[in-house]
C-alpha cells in the first residue's frame, strides 16, 4: 500500500494554510501597532498644539481690539469735545457729558468677548465709566484692585504718554461682591494740554474660556504666565514644568495620571501657555486600534479552530456532495480551487436551468393569455394569479390594443445588419415604453402585429394617450414606415376574448386613411369572418400538428368561404394569412419546402396572372405538400437552409426581414428556431461569417478597407472597424500588420 502524502487532502491544506498565514499576521499586526502608537501620539500632539495656538490667537486678536479701543476712545469727537475737568464744566457741558457714558458702553459692547470694564479720568475728581462717579467712591466703593489702589490710579495722571499691559490682579466688583482675576490695560494721552487715562480690563476667565473653545477635548489642564513669568492662571503647579532638553517638556503627574506639556508663547501680548494633555486623549485612538487588532487575532483563532473543525468534521459532507456532482463517487477534492471550480460549475448550470425555468413561466403565462383570446375555456382565477405574480397585474380592468407596424426595407440609411434592431427589439421597446407607466403584456403573435395588455384600476384614456404619442414618436423614425394602433375600451378577464375579437375586427375592416393610425375599437357591421384572429390561426395550427388532412382542408375552404363572401381583396389577406400559418408550422418543425420559392405568389403584395383563381390554386398545392411534411428529409433542415442562405449571399445587402422573406417566414420565426438549434443568435451569426470573410481577404489581397468592407457586405467602413474589434479584439488593418509579421 502506498504512503499517502501529506497535503494530497483538503483537510490537511486547510490546516497547513492556516498555519502559514496567522504567524505573518501576528508579526504584521504587531509592528503596525506600534507604528501606529508612534504616529497618531505625534498627530495628536501636533493637532492639539494647533488648536492651543489657534485660541492664543483669537485670545490676542481680543486683546488688540481691546487696546485699539482705548486709543479709537479718544478720537471720538463726543468724547473729545465734551472732556473737560467737572469743575470747569458747565450745566451745558454736564448734560453734553452723557454722550461720554454712551461711547465708553458702546466701545464695552464692542470688544465684550474678553473685555470686562472701560474707564476714563483727566482728575482725581471724577470718573466716566457707564456713569460718572467720584474718583475714591469708584476705587473704593464700586470697584478694588488687589495690587493696585486709588493713590496708584491717580499716580498715572502724572505719566507720560504710554500704553501698558499691566500684571494681572484680582478685581471686586462691590456692587455685586463679586471677585475675579483682570488683566488691567491703560493708555495715557493729552487732551487740551491735559493728562487723560484711560483703563479697560481683560477678564483671564474669558481669556481661559476663549483657549479652551477651541480645545474640543476635555480633561486638559492650563496655565498662563506674563511675559515677565508672573502668574496669570493656574490648573496646576507650574514648578512641575521643566524642560527634557530635547526642545520639550518631562511628563508630569497630575492626579495620578501621566500628562504631556505642550506650550505656546504669544507673540503680542508676551503671555505664556502651558498645556497638559492627559495620555488617555493622546493615545485614545491607539486604544481602539489596540482592540481592533485584539478583535482581528481573536477572530483568526477563531477562524483557524473553525477552519480545524471544518477538515476534519465537514470535509465529508462536502466530499459527498463534491462526488456527486462528479462522475466518480467518493471522489475526494484535493484543494479549495478544485470544490470552488465543481461548485461554481454547478451554480452556472442552476442559474441556466432557472433562466430557462423563469422563461418557460412567462411563456407559460403568454400561451395562457393566446389561448384565452382565442376563445379556449381558461381557469380565470389561475390566470388572475398568475398575471399577477408574473406582470403584476393586480387590477380589475384590462385594457387590450392591437399594434400592426410596417417596417422600413429598403432605406439606404439602414443597410447592413444594423438595419434588424428595431424589428427584433421592437417587441421590448414597447413592453419597456409601457412599463413606466403601467403593469404591461406585450405579445407578438403574428408578424409584426403586437398584442399589448394593460391592467388598470378604472377605465381610463390613458393607454390611448400612451399609444398617441408613441405614434408621433415612430412618425420621426426611419425604420418605421407605418403604425396601425386600435385600443379597446377595457373589460374584465373574462371578458378579454370578446374584447380582442372587436379590436382586431376594427384593425382589418377599416382601411387607415393615412400611414400612423390610431383609434378606438368600435362595434362595425363587418362580418367577424373578415378578421383572421389568434383563434382562428390556433385552430388550423392544431390541425396541422393532429395531421388530420381531411378537417384541416375543410377548415382552409371555410375560411376562404367566408372571407370571398366579402370582397377579393379580403380573399387575398386570407391566403396571405394562411400561407403564414403554414410556414410557421414548418417553422415549429425546424422544417423547409424544398420548393417553397414557388409560393411566394401567396404573399398579399405578389400578384399572379391568373387573379385570384390562381391564388386559390397554388394554396391547395401548398397545403397539399404541407401535409406531407414527415417525410422530408435531413436535406430540407430549416436551420441548414438559413445558413446556406447566408453563405450565399453574405456579400449582399443581407438582413434578417430578406431570410425570412425568402423562406416564407417573420423574423421572429427564423431567430427563434435558428437560436434554439445553435444557441447563436442569427444576426451574431452573420456578423461572424462576414468578419471570418474579411480575415481572409485582409490575408490574401491587398484590396483596401473600404474595398474589403463592401465586398463582405458590410456598407460602412466605421460599422466593420466596431465588429472586427468586437470579434477579433483588433482592428482590421492591426489584423493585416500582425497577419503580415507572422509571415515574414
Amino acid at each position: 500500500m502506498g504512503k499517502r502524502r501529506l497535503f494530497a487532502t483538503l483537510r490537511s491544506r486547510i490546516v497547513c494554510y492556516f498555519a502559514i498565514v496567522l504567524l505573518p499576521l501576528l508579526i504584521i499586526l504587531s509592528y503596525a501597532y506600534s507604528h501606529f502608537v508612534q504616529n497618531e501620539s505625534r498627530e495628536t500632539l501636533s493637532r492639539i498644539s494647533m488648536t492651543l495656538e489657534a485660541g492664543t490667537q483669537s485670545v490676542d486678536t481680543s486683546i488688540d481690539a481691546a487696546k485699539k479701543a482705548c486709543i479709537t476712545l479718544f478720537y471720538d469727537n463726543r468724547v473729545k469735545r465734551h472732556l473737560k475737568p467737572i469743575s470747569l464744566s458747565s450745566t451745558e457741558d454736564r448734560a453734553a457729558q452723557v454722550e461720554i457714558h454712551s461711547t465708553i458702553n458702546a466701545m464695552v459692547a464692542i470688544t465684550d468677548a474678553i473685555t470686562e470694564t472701560m474707564l476714563l479720568y483727566m482728575d482725581d475728581q471724577y470718573v466716566f465709566s457707564d456713569g460718572l462717579y467720584s474718583f475714591e467712591d469708584y476705587f473704593n466703593t464700586l470697584y478694588s484692585f488687589a495690587d493696585y489702589d486709588a493713590d496708584y490710579w491717580r499716580s498715572l495722571l502724572d505719566q507720560r504718554i504710554i500704553l501698558e499691559m499691566l500684571p494681572a490682579t484680582h478685581m471686586t466688583q462691590k456692587r455685586v461682591s463679586t471677585t475675579q482675576t483682570v488683566i488691567p490695560v491703560v493708555y495715557t494721552t493729552s487732551v487740551s494740554g491735559r493728562t487723560v487715562v484711560a483703563v479697560i480690563t481683560l477678564s483671564v476667565d474669558s481669556m481661559v474660556a476663549t483657549v479652551r473653545n477651541n480645545l474640543s477635548t476635555q480633561g486638559m489642564k492650563l496655565v498662563i504666565l506674563d511675559k515677565e513669568n508672573r502668574l496669570v492662571y493656574e490648573d496646576f503647579d507650574t514648578g512641575l514644568i521643566r524642560t527634557n532638553g530635547m526642545g520639550g517638556y518631562e511628563r508630569i503627574q497630575l492626579d495620578d495620571a501621566p500628562y504631556h506639556v505642550i506650550s505656546t508663547t504669544s507673540q503680542q501680548s508676551g503671555l505664556q501657555y502651558y498645556l497638559a494633555v492627559p495620555d488617555s486623549v493622546i493615545y485614545a485612538m491607539s486604544d481602539d486600534y489596540l482592540l481592533f487588532i485584539v478583535a482581528a487575532l481573536v477572530m483568526c483563532l477563531v477562524a483557524g479552530g473553525l477552519a480545524v473543525y471544518f477538515s476534519y468534521k465537514i470535509s465529508r459532507p462536502i466530499q459527498r456532495i463534491y462526488s456527486s456532482i462528479g462522475d466518480k463517487t467518493g471522489e475526494e477534492p484535493k484543494s479549495l480551487q478544485d470544490v470552488s471550480q465543481r461548485f461554481s460549475f454547478f451554480l452556472s448550470n442552476y442559474q441556466e436551468a432557472k433562466e430557462e425555468e423563469r422563461s418557460l413561466r412567462t411563456s407559460f403565462v403568454e400561451m395562457a393569455v393566446l389561448r384565452l383570446l382565442s376563445g379556449h375555456d381558461t381557469h380565470i382565477q389561475d390566470l388572475t394569479r398568475q398575471l399577477e405574480r408574473e406582470c403584476a397585474f393586480t387590477d380589475p380592468v384590462y385594457q387590450l390594443c392591437v399594434v400592426e407596424v410596417a417596417f422600413s426595407q429598403e432605406q439606404e440609411a439602414f443597410r447592413d445588419t444594423e438595419r434588424i434592431n428595431m424589428q427584433l427589439n421592437f417587441r421590448g421597446d414597447l413592453a419597456e415604453y409601457l412599463s413606466h407607466t403601467m403593469p404591461c403584456l406585450v405579445l407578438e403573435e403574428r408578424p409584426n402585429q403586437y398584442i399589448c395588455l394593460v391592467n388598470h384600476s378604472v377605465e381610463d384614456e390613458a393607454l390611448y394617450d400612451i399609444m398617441a404619442y408613441l405614434l408621433k414618436q415612430m412618425e420621426e423614425n426611419p425604420a418605421v414606415q407605418g403604425m396601425d394602433i386600435c385600443v379597446g375600451k377595457g373589460c374584465a378577464l373574462r371578458e378579454l376574448a370578446r374584447e380582442y375579437e372587436l379590436v382586431v375586427r376594427c384593425l382589418n375592416t377599416q382601411a387607415p386613411e393615412q400611414h400612423y393610425t390610431i383609434r378606438w375599437a368600435e362595434e362595425t357591421q363587418q362580418p367577424a369572418a373578415v378578421a383572421f384572429t389568434i383563434k382562428d390561426e390556433m385552430q388550423l395550427l392544431s390541425t396541422l400538428r393532429g395531421n388530420n388532412k381531411e378537417k384541416m382542408y375543410d377548415l382552409v375552404r371555410q375560411m376562404l368561404a367566408e372571407c370571398a363572401r366579402v370582397s377579393q381583396e379580403q380573399e387575398k389577406l386570407r391566403i396571405h394569412d394562411l400561407f403564414v400559418t403554414g410556414m410557421r408550422y414548418l417553422a415549429e418543425r425546424d422544417v423547409t419546402l424544398p420548393t417553397h420559392s414557388l409560393y411566394r405568389g401567396l404573399r398579399a403584395d405578389v400578384e399572379l396572372p391568373g387573379g385570384i383563381v390562381a391564388k386559390r390554386k397554388l394554396l391547395n398545392e401548398f397545403y397539399h405538400e404541407l401535409t406531407d411534411v414527415q417525410s422530408i428529409g435531413s436535406e430540407s433542415n430549416l436551420t441548414a437552409s438559413i445558413v446556406a442562405y447566408v453563405e450565399k449571399h453574405y456579400s449582399s445587402d443581407l438582413y434578417l426581414e430578406r431570410i425570412a422573406q425568402e423562406l416564407g417566414l417573420s423574423v421572429k420565426y427564423i431567430s427563434k428556431v435558428f437560436k434554439e438549434k445553435t444557441g447563436r443568435n442569427l444576426s451574431d451569426y452573420i456578423n461572424e461569417v462576414r468578419i471570418q470573410h474579411v480575415k481572409e481577404m485582409l490575408m490574401q489581397t491587398d484590396m483596401s478597407i473600404a474595398s474589403i468592407s463592401e465586398a463582405a457586405g458590410i456598407y460602412s467602413r466605421s460599422t466593420l472597424i466596431r465588429l472586427f474589434r468586437k470579434y477579433e479584439g483588433v482592428t482590421p488593418s492591426e489584423y493585416r500588420e500582425l497577419a503580415h509579421g507572422q509571415k515574414s
